[in-house]
């Protein structure tokens, strides 16, 4: 559609131009000099003889227009100025309804009233251009105007500007004639300015424009204010475009639209997560201005709140989100979690996971992984969290599986294997029901301490509960096994890993070939043969130890 608009507006101009150029015969009468005017050269209505004189017979018709234009003024050539005072109205009308049609048959009325133009017609016409970025046509109208005598104005000059919008060296000349002509700009044509500069995300011009605007005097529109923000933002630099929003509105009574401050939320939140961003520009869009974002942004927004601890941000985004209808997912969680924790509110996070726990998503170690790195410095953070745990049950708010296993992470990353199994122990006063994460947490430490027996003792309890090994727990099995001077076992493990249907990871095989290559065991190659088979990429350190073992046969 705007294609089709844009071919109509270039065919338009197309026809206005030999229309006006039938104007300068009757200036050309008393001046020569217009004869080398660039605009109307060559012009093919110039020989028409009744343009010669006035005229002096009866005018045809008008052509038939899409609206009722002024009535067309007969009166003697003293009251003329009425005559193109009423058309350049209905020049203007036509402009406004973006009818080029109706401009062209207006000039044709023009024409062959053998009105000379002046600069509200030249400005209108250069409006036309300006809208629709016709720059050489542009042009031609200076010189023609120029070529009548016409001064250009500042409006003149503005549309002008405005016109050479697409052009970049074009910009320069235009300021530099506007210098020699003693024509001060105003606040339209800094506007026109930064317009150009933005179009080109010249964000530094875009500012210079701004300082020249304060040193004349100009204070920047609403519209003028928006495109520096808009600028900014493409140029990925939030941190400006938050500024100027911020000292714009501070030292001016207007306030921009939501719209506005949805760009800067969006933009703080794709480039660099700019914290204070996120935060005023959630405040002015969501919060004061009703704009619901999309899933997309909100998930950006997620991810900056937990970047930097914004849990109340974290939060909002997920009541919106509910509000729209979106639905929660493991991931949703993992950023509001990571929010809390990243904000010293461990107890919070721990709360957090009881609510959700009613919630069908499931939970995984990847979920709670910003938890386990806060409780897992030291003792005293295991502690702290299990104390949580425990006033959250006398609160009576549910306590999380993922949280209980979390904390159970924590010991066993401490290699404290006593205080982890207690922690496991503890989970039915809690009103905790273990599950095979649990398990799993509890068996990697047992590699870490080579416990085989304990590991062992686990998976029988687990097996009584009712608890179903899954992927995780038969390789934490097999490396078990394989931490033993005897690991017979972890080729047991194996077969049944891959009887129940879990397809052996990468570290199995890499677990079972380093250890039976050290051990002398031929059934290396038989591991190295599967690993192939499996289709995984071989690491480089593997190769090397492969090459390695070839070498000491």
């Amino acid at each position: 559609m705007a294609s089709a608009q844009c071919s109509r507006v270039l065919s338009a101009t197309a026809r206005v131009r030999p229309i006006l150029r039938a104007c300068v015969p009757l200036a050309r009468r008393k001046n020569p000099v217009l004869a080398t005017t660039k605009y109307f050269s060559n012009n093919s209505l110039g020989n028409n003889t009744y343009l010669a004189e006035p005229p002096r017979v009866k005018p045809e018709p008008p052509p038939t227009l899409s609206y009722k234009p002024p009535p067309i003024s007969t009166n003697p050539p003293g009251e003329r100025p009425s005559f193109i005072s009423s058309l350049n109205q209905s020049l203007a009308r036509a402009l406004e309804a973006d009818n080029i049609k109706d401009i062209v048959d207006l000039s044709h009325i023009l024409v062959r009233r053998g009105v000379r133009p002046n600069i509200e017609t030249y400005n209108t016409i250069l409006r036309a251009f300006g809208k629709y970025h016709l720059l050489e046509d542009a042009w031609a109208l200076f010189s023609d105007m120029e070529a009548l005598g016409v001064n250009p104005n500042v409006e003149s000059y503005n549309y002008l500007i405005q016109s050479a919008e697409n052009t970049p060296e074009a910009l320069h000349p235009i300021l530099q004639m506007m210098r020699d002509e003693y024509v001060m700009p105003d606040s339209a044509t800094f506007q026109n300015i930064i317009a150009h500069h933005a179009n080109f995300l010249n964000i530094a011009m875009c500012l210079k424009t701004l300082h020249d605007m304060d040193v004349a005097g100009v204070a920047p529109n609403i519209q003028t204010a928006e495109m520096i923000v808009n600028t900014a933002i493409l140029t990925r630099q939030p941190k400006l475009a938050l500024d100027y929003a911020t000292l714009f509105e501070a030292n001016s009574p207007r306030r921009f639209e939501g719209r506005i401050w949805l760009n800067i939320l969006s933009g703080s939140a794709k480039f660099f997560s700019y914290a204070e961003g996120v935060e005023e520009g959630w405040h002015q869009a969501v919060v004061r201005g009703a704009i619901i974002p999309d899933e997309g942004l909100a998930i950006k927004i997620l991810h900056t709140a937990a970047r930097h601890g914004l849990p109340h941000i974290a939060t909002d985004v997920l009541r919106v989100m509910k509000s729209a209808g979106i639905p929660f997912q493991e991931h949703h969680v993992a950023a509001l979690l990571e929010s809390f924790v990243v904000a010293g509110q461990v107890k919070d996070a721990l709360f957090v996971l009881g609510i959700f726990s009613s919630e069908s998503i499931d939970m995984t170690p990847e979920t709670t992984h910003s938890l386990f790195k806060a409780i897992s410095r030291n003792v005293d953070t295991v502690d702290e969290a299990y104390e949580h745990l425990e006033q959250l049950k006398r609160d009576g708010t549910k306590v999380s599986i993922a949280a209980f296993n979390a904390v159970i992470s924590a010991a066993v990353s401490l290699q404290d294997m006593q205080r982890a199994v207690g922690i496991y122990k503890a989970a039915e006063d809690l009103g905790v029901q273990t599950n095979v994460e649990s398990l799993n947490a509890l068996l990697s430490g047992c590699i870490l301490l080579a416990h085989r027996a304990l590991g062992d003792k686990l998976v029988l309890e687990a097996r009584e509960v009712g608890i179903r090994p899954n992927a995780g727990t038969y390789e934490r099995l097999i490396v078990l096994c394989l931490t033993q001077p005897t690991y017979e076992d972890a080729f047991f493990y194996l077969e049944e890993m891959k009887a129940e249907g879990f397809k052996p990871t990468y570290k199995v095989y890499d677990s079972l070939i380093r250890r039976t290559a050290k051990a002398l065991d031929q059934r290396w190659e038989l591991a190295w043969e599967e690993l192939q088979q499996a289709g995984y990429p071989f690491s480089d350190d593997l190769r090397e130890y492969i090459g390695s073992i070839k070498k000491r046969r």
